[in-house]
């Protein structure tokens, strides 16, 4: 009775990590866009930095997700039990849905470059 408590314990710890990612990784914000047609260079510069600083954070918050996982299925281990799937789904899709953001915010800074430089020949 006392192992069945234990492993049901162990069950509910587990599932209830399943926002550990939400409250341990800190999610970016993505940077408001730039209309490359009407902004001037130092506002293309600027909304570069941010970016540039967007990319690395969420280099930074996929690793952690990806770390949190690992370190929730290597307890599980240790302890006889297994991390439930929707944990690992869920860990997956924030992994997944930072990876669009990051491409997205790629594309229409890109586009506002070309817009930019289309818009200042020099």
């Amino acid at each position: 009775m006392k192992m069945t408590a234990i492993l049901a314990a162990g069950g509910v710890l587990l599932s209830a990590n399943s926002a550990w990612a939400q409250d341990v990784c800190m999610r970016p914000v993505e940077p408001a866009k730039v209309d490359g047609k009407t902004a001037t260079m130092d506002q293309v510069l600027a909304v570069k930095a941010l970016v540039m600083a967007f990319m690395s954070s969420s280099d930074t918050y996929q690793a952690c997700v990806f770390d949190g996982l690992q370190a929730q299925q290597a307890a599980a281990k240790k302890n006889g039990a297994t991390v439930e799937p929707a944990v690992v789904s869920d860990a997956q899709a924030d992994i997944n849905n930072n990876q669009a953001a990051k491409e997205r915010v790629g594309k229409w800074f890109n586009q506002a470059v070309r817009d930019y430089k289309a818009a200042h020949p020099s």
